[in-house]
């Protein structure tokens, strides 16, 4: 049971464990959650088509992201707001990635990518562990799944 809890196999799994029994949440807390957007007013999250605030800061389990990940910040300072709440996420099986204006490592950006198909990027800087900026085309040799890059 404990090796079940701590290891689900995907997201519709988790959820229908922790429907049938709430000793999978309190043994492996996690959120899933469809789509994760960040603006200037803060991360936010689409529920029963409505938009509605994420206080990550105040989260005490972790994320699962299903569908898309979007990072807008909009002010030059939150340049690594992504490195922010990668800590914060469980599990990245976004299909849909938007970073603008970040920095970001590229063990991070692999983290957010292992399900990406369509990714957009705006302004982003990806690094090396050495500080070196990673090539575009090695970064397309790392995400065969891609089907567009904008």
């Amino acid at each position: 049971m404990h090796y079940i809890a701590k290891n689900p196999k995907n997201s519709e799994v988790y959820e229908k464990m922790v429907k049938k029994c709430k000793y999978f949440f309190i043994k492996n807390s996690i959120l899933v959650i469809d789509k994760l957007y960040y603006n200037h007013n803060g991360w936010k999250t689409l529920i029963k088509d409505d938009m509605k605030s994420v206080d990550i800061n105040k989260l005490l389990c972790k994320l699962w992201i299903t569908d898309e990940l979007h990072v807008y910040p909009e002010i030059l300072s939150k340049n690594s707001i992504v490195s922010s709440i990668i800590p914060k996420i469980y599990q990245c099986d976004a299909k849909h990635l938007s970073l603008h204006d970040q920095n970001i490592s590229l063990n991070e950006f692999m983290f957010l990518c292992s399900s990406v198909k369509n990714l957009r990027l705006n302004e982003v800087t990806i690094k090396n562990e050495d500080g070196t900026e990673v090539s575009f085309d090695k970064l397309i040799k790392q995400l065969p799944q891609i089907k567009e890059i904008f």
